[in-house]
């Protein structure tokens, strides 16, 4: 006998049925529960944010360029609430500090190897 047919029990249309039901109901539940984590989650990540120290809440960033005369940097300061740069001022470079060379544009290439 074929499955489904017109000959098919009507005890194996309702097993058949019963668990389709099932496995309707365990994947809403899981799709529930899903959703329930990810509201709690975002709800209490601002929470933790306001709880941070107050040092750490408005801080700026100081960010040195070179010049090409190698001696003197410009200070960009980077606000980590805003996401806004600014200029400061420009001050004389550490010599100790490699990172202060300066590259040209001509020999800057992404992915420096």
């Amino acid at each position: 006998m074929e499955r489904g047919g017109p000959a098919a029990s009507p005890i194996g249309e309702r097993a058949r049925a019963a668990r389709i039901a099932v496995v309707c109901a365990l994947f809403l539940l899981l799709l529930g529960v899903g959703a329930f984590l990810g509201v709690r989650v975002m709800i209490e990540a601002p929470q933790r944010q306001a709880a941070a120290p107050a040092d750490t809440i408005n801080r700026f960033s100081r960010v040195l360029y070179a010049l090409p005369d190698r001696t003197t940097c410009r200070v960009m300061l980077f606000d980590n609430t805003s996401a806004m740069m600014s200029e400061g001022p420009i001050v004389p470079c550490d010599p100790t500090r490699k990172t202060t060379s300066h590259i040209d544009p001509r020999e800057f290439v992404w992915g420096r190897r």
